[in-house]
């Protein structure tokens, strides 16, 4: 099985593609949505919000060739004090297995993963400056 090189942002619909989301709790959902807005600009539309995740594959043993397990590991705030806009920061692991001739391994190779090393150069090239642009001196 070949090791795949991940992006490190995925679309809000990436996320509801893969379901992501579907195994936490709504009141955590809304605040990781809410984080999600806190972190892109205020007038970007819910499906084109970005979160910022780390992608990694485990190993399958030799009688689970044909599935792969894919994590996706993320950082939000939740309990978000509405006062101060302060909340906690945690860490959410979200674990999904699939079978490699399934359409959510189709959707992983062609919408989260890198081609090559020139596009995810050029990729985070685009995200250094976007970033710039966002910056207030």
């Amino acid at each position: 099985m070949p090791k795949l090189t991940y992006q490190t942002r995925i679309s809000m619909s990436d996320i509801e593609y893969l379901g992501i989301f579907d195994d936490l709790p709504y009141k955590q959902v809304n605040n990781i949505i809410d984080y999600m807005i806190s972190e892109n600009k205020p007038t970007v539309k819910k499906h084109e919000l970005m979160l910022d995740v780390y992608i990694w594959d485990e190993n399958c043993s030799d009688n689970e060739r044909d599935i792969r397990t894919t994590f996706f590991t993320f950082e939000a705030l939740i309990d978000i004090n509405e006062l101060t806009g302060r909340g906690i920061p945690k860490e959410f692991v979200v674990e999904k297995k699939y079978s490699l001739t399934s359409n959510t391994a189709k959707y992983i190779q062609e919408n989260l993963t890198y081609d090559d090393d020139e596009k995810r150069e050029q990729q985070e090239r685009e995200c250094m400056s976007k970033e710039d642009k966002n910056y207030n001196y």
